[in-house]
């Protein structure tokens, strides 16, 4: 298959931004040509209408205001942006003069103030265009939350209380005209605001702003040429001229913008509905211990979420765990045709057959830098992958990228635990089993060698030391055997303690008292070695016959007290190196938590350790001996 790389976002943008260049100028040069039109045929186009369509019309450009308003308003509670406040004062002011000054005077039956009302129209197109101007120059200021609701309400409160001063005033001047010109001027300064509002939309860049003010130019432009209309043919009531037309061609445009930009919000809502289930069900493998399971739950999630064959390939590893009819050499073929990417990477694989055209994308799996992997997803077909899989994937591919990486951080300190483990059972094997049955070799070569015969107490000491010999071997045996599923930690050690007094010979009592709580599976494995550890001691050091275990809560943690009735030993003496005393040192302190030991001769040991309920990731733990 031939590689044909797919087009990229910049052309995409360039070609989308052509489009919108050949828009504009159409639009322009047809409102162009209705200006000619109507300067050379003043009377065309006009009709008649009756007061009913009068209302009709009115009533809706006043919610379609209304409705934009709206929209914009929550537009700029949910981001902040003040250009999004002035855009919703602008409507909200368009909508009050179509209440004020369109269907109050028709429903009211203003007659006597029907030279007026056109007058007050135009001033408050005036003060919604000089918002609408400003507007743009706004596109990089943003808003605290704490103000975002105090400034809507004072937009609204101030809206309303411009469209009440207008019609207050033109009920009130009753008859009164004014001179015609200044009508006109009043249409022509609300004609070159809009203007101004619609070239400065038209220039704020596209990620700056919200991506329906393109839409929004377009109309601002339709809006200015209506009024450049009412300037050049004066309103006449009951007869529907070019600047009416223009005027609902303008709400028009705003009820389909508004309906494209819900669409299109849906259409994202959607999209971020169906990230979050992504994300959701990759975040909650089976078991995070497994490594292949978790590769092969992300290829599966993956494969469901893009539709598509997946595989992950490890960073210096066989590892690999691909959906079903992925080829194997998909990889290769990708990394050939140039996606060893920094960032996702698409490309479609073709030989001219429709039928076998395949869409790859390839995402590196990092974590702070370190790169762990490949994740390459391919599907039949030449539609590839489209801008919002792209960013799906990306996100996908973060997610993915910690899971692996916690994945194999528990594979190697669960290697790290197996080779310690090793470690310590190799040393008790040497310390006890091997020099036990080191001594017996000996022993009966000697035997062997002598002349004379044996006697019972030779065959006692050999008892003695082989009953020694198998209680080392058990008790290996039940350091190393698994702990129930399901047992809490007080449990866990409660059962160990009295499979040791039954190996050991050692009279082991458990006490457990009030409420326990449970810790971390880290904390939990730490605390049953440093327990393991102190019994041993006792085992093999004390020569006691009894043994007492307490298990308490407090502090938020959890304590072990074990207390033997042995020999016990002089802190005063060296103890590195003695009795496992700096294993069980450094186990504590690696989980944040408290050592102390307290021991005489003569009266026994005490060990007792304490450990936190929760882990630490920086622990502060101390030892202490008494």
């Amino acid at each position: 298959m031939l590689p044909q790389q797919n087009p990229t976002t910049g052309a995409r943008r360039s070609l989308n931004r052509g489009s919108e260049y050949v828009i504009a100028a159409l639009v322009v040069l047809a409102l162009w040509g209705l200006t000619v039109v109507s300067f050379s045929k003043p009377a065309s186009p006009a009709f008649s209408h009756t007061v009913i369509f009068n209302i009709a019309v009115t009533t809706a450009s006043l919610l379609v205001s209304l409705g934009a308003a709206y929209f914009v308003l929550i537009e700029f509670t949910l981001y902040g942006r003040l250009t999004s406040l002035f855009v919703a004062t602008a409507f909200l002011l368009f909508g009050m003069a179509n209440g004020g000054m369109g269907l109050v005077p028709e429903l009211w039956g203003w007659d006597g103030q029907a030279q007026l009302v056109p007058y007050g129209w135009a001033a408050q197109r005036v003060v919604g265009a000089a918002l609408l101007l400003a507007a743009p120059l706004l596109v990089d200021r943003e808003i605290p939350v704490v103000r975002r609701r105090q400034l809507v309400g004072a937009s609204v409160l101030l809206t309303l209380l411009v469209s009440a001063g207008v019609a207050t005033w033109v009920w009130h001047a009753g008859t009164s005209t004014l001179p015609s010109g200044v009508q006109t001027a009043i249409q022509l300064l609300a004609c070159v605001t809009l203007f101004g509002a619609a070239a400065l939309f038209w220039r704020a860049p596209r990620e700056e702003i919200s991506p329906w003010f393109f839409g929004l130019a377009l109309a601002l432009t339709v809006a200015g040429f209506a009024e450049l209309q009412y300037a050049i043919h004066p309103y006449v009531p009951g007869v529907a001229q070019l600047g009416d037309l223009l005027r609902l061609v303008f709400y028009s445009g705003i009820l389909l913008i508004l309906g494209a930009e819900g669409s299109r919000g849906y259409r994202k809502l959607r999209w971020q509905a169906r990230e979050l289930s992504a994300l959701q069900a990759l975040m909650t493998p089976a078991s995070v211990q497994d490594l292949p399971r978790v590769i092969q739950h992300i290829v599966d999630v993956a494969g469901r979420t893009f539709r598509a064959n997946a595989q992950v390939i490890l960073s210096g590893r066989e590892d690999r765990q691909e959906g079903e009819d992925a080829p194997h050499d998909l990889l290769g073929v990708a990394q050939r045709t140039g996606l060893a990417p920094q960032e996702v990477q698409t490309v479609l694989l073709s030989d001219g057959d429709d039928a076998r055209a395949r869409s790859v994308a390839a995402l590196p799996l990092r974590v702070e830098g370190r790169e762990i992997g490949t994740l390459v997803v391919d599907r039949l077909g030449r539609s590839g992958f489209s801008v919002q899989d792209v960013r799906l994937l990306r996100a996908f591919g973060v997610q993915a990228s910690v899971l692996l990486e916690r994945s194999l951080l528990y594979e190697e300190v669960a290697a790290g635990a197996i080779i310690e483990e090793r470690s310590r059972l190799a040393r008790e094997i040497h310390d006890g089993l091997a020099q036990h049955l080191a001594f017996l070799k000996m022993r009966v070569s000697w035997l062997k060698r002598s002349p004379a015969a044996l006697d019972v107490g030779q065959l006692i000491d050999l008892e003695t030391v082989l009953e020694t010999a198998l209680t080392e071997a058990r008790t290996a045996i039940t350091t190393l055997r698994a702990e129930p599923e399901g047992t809490s930690t007080a449990e866990a050690i409660s059962s160990y303690a009295n499979e040791f007094g039954q190996v050991s010979g050692l009279v082991v009592e458990v006490d457990a008292e009030g409420e326990v709580p449970e810790v971390g599976p880290k904390v939990r494995v730490e605390l049953m070695r440093v327990v393991q550890e102190a019994l041993n001691n006792v085992r093999k050091h004390a020569n006691a016959k009894n043994v007492i275990i307490h298990i308490t809560g407090h502090d938020g943690g959890m304590e072990v007290s074990i207390h033997d009735d042995g020999t016990g030993f002089s802190l005063k003496e060296e103890l590195q190196g003695h009795f496992g005393m700096d294993i069980m040192n450094e186990r504590t302190q690696s989980i944040g938590g408290q050592l102390d030991v307290v021991s005489a001769p003569r009266r026994g040991t005490n060990v007792r350790v304490w450990v936190p309920a929760q882990e630490t990731s920086a622990p502060k733990a101390f030892s202490r001996l008494v």
